[in-house]
């Protein structure tokens, strides 16, 4: 089982899932995601909208960095980066206003509950990738092929029913 766990691809597949789930949740509902950064009071309200807009595309920059174990070592570092910088901004959050969860995974999941404990155990599995750090081809790994290709409809989904959004706007101004 260790052996299974210790997979390189699997965890790549592991850790770019996740991130894939957190980039969808937030894309689909991008206003709510827009107050949850409000709710950390460490931006200024000009900046929101570009900020979920950058941290949008650094997580799905990250998933295909991991689907396709491109960039060994740097993929692993921005994502620890980014897991450390949520960890910080959730632990002042919790000091400042007695919430310890997030929306990060929409609003009602699992994985909500526990913020600060599921960054550590992501970063970890990271940490692991870094250690066990091994260069694999893409063409043999099938499943992560088709999870890039589904990620790929996700996006073009993703940009449809934006555009739907855009127009239901329109229509009712």
């Amino acid at each position: 089982m260790l052996k299974v766990i210790l997979n390189i691809p699997v965890i790549n597949f592991i850790i770019a899932l996740l991130f894939l789930i957190s980039f969808y949740m937030k894309v689909v509902n991008i206003e709510n995601f827009k107050y949850e950064i409000a709710s950390y009071n460490v931006l200024p309200k000009q900046l929101l909208l570009i900020s979920a807009i950058s941290i949008l595309i650094y997580e799905f920059f990250l998933v295909i960095l991991f689907c396709l174990g491109l960039l060994p070592m740097i993929k692993e570092i921005l994502g620890i980066t980014l897991m450390c910088i949520f960890t910080l901004i959730t632990i002042k959050k919790r000091k400042s206003a007695s919430s310890s969860t997030c929306a990060c995974f929409g609003n009602d999941s699992l994985l909500n509950k526990f913020p600060v404990t599921r960054n550590i155990i992501i970063s970890i599995l990271m940490v692991i990738n870094l250690m066990y750090n091994v260069d694999y081809s893409i063409g043999g790994n099938s499943l992560l092929i088709v999870f890039l290709l589904s990620s790929i409809v996700l996006v073009i989904d993703i940009s449809q029913t934006i555009q739907k959004y855009k127009q239901y706007i329109e229509f009712y101004e």
